[in-house]
């Protein structure tokens, strides 16, 4: 949808439960304390992830960024959340700066926020995926060479005769 209102401070922009793209036609300032959330499904505005198009100033300076994902992504996967169509540059930047960090089941996602000087949008790209419950083969390669060998030791010990 459009709104074409300027925002200024007291605000959680929460433009739906599902992915969509809305529009802005005023200016986009905030205050500290406000919020912006941010739907992730997949890799396509406005159906895979919400979008916002600021057609006005944008100054990004006091906003916490809040993204609910609903997919596992992979690294590499990137998401244009402000398109500026404003013809100058964005100010400031998120409470987080140039990274966070989100769940999905057990996963941590590494999400790098990147404010891009050359078209002035703000991309949420996929760093990093880490899953707790994966044990490194490494790891258990070293545990049963120590087992092995430890009962190797025990066996010579007790049957072998020295």
């Amino acid at each position: 949808g459009n709104v074409s209102t300027t925002f200024a401070g007291g605000v959680t922009l929460y433009p739906g439960d599902s992915p969509t793209c809305v529009t802005i036609t005023g200016t986009f300032t905030v205050t500290d304390g406000d919020e912006l959330v941010i739907d992730i499904e997949g890799t396509d505005a406005c159906t895979g992830y919400t979008q916002l198009t600021i057609q006005g100033a944008i100054d990004l300076d006091g906003i916490e960024l809040i993204v609910q994902l609903h997919y596992l992504p992979e690294p590499g996967d990137s998401y244009v959340i402000i398109n500026n169509e404003s013809g100058s540059a964005i100010g400031g930047q998120f409470d987080q700066g140039t990274s966070l960090f989100v769940f999905y089941d057990v996963y941590q996602i590494t999400l790098a926020v990147e404010y891009d000087h050359n078209t002035d949008n703000v991309r949420l790209v996929v760093t990093d995926i880490t899953d707790p419950t994966a044990i490194p083969i490494g790891n258990i390669a070293l545990y049963l060479t120590i087992l092995l060998i430890g009962g190797y030791l025990l066996f010579r010990r007790l049957f072998v005769a020295t």
